[in-house]
């Protein structure tokens, strides 16, 4: 992914409400620190995911992450979003 795009994603939202220990691990951690416009949202019901935004706050990619590992959603992140 070349700059351009990744300056077309805006933060992100990752809608977190069952206790999935490879994902939960990840949202509790220091990571999400790490990455600039990342926002954490619990839903209660909800299946773990992730969503990207574009420039006005639309939702531009929608991925499940429920069987992702913490190293693979901090790896995705790194690709998307900028670090801090």
């Amino acid at each position: 992914m070349d700059g351009g795009e990744r300056n077309c994603i805006r933060p992100s939202r990752l809608g977190l409400e069952k206790e999935n220990k490879k994902t939960i691990a990840f949202v509790k951690g220091d990571k999400p620190k790490m990455f600039k416009g990342l926002q954490i949202k619990y839903v209660r019901g909800s299946d773990p995911v992730l969503k990207l935004l574009d420039d006005n706050g639309n939702i531009s990619e929608e991925l499940s992450i429920l069987k992702w590992n913490t190293d693979s959603v901090e790896e995705f992140l790194s690709e998307k979003l900028d670090p801090i």
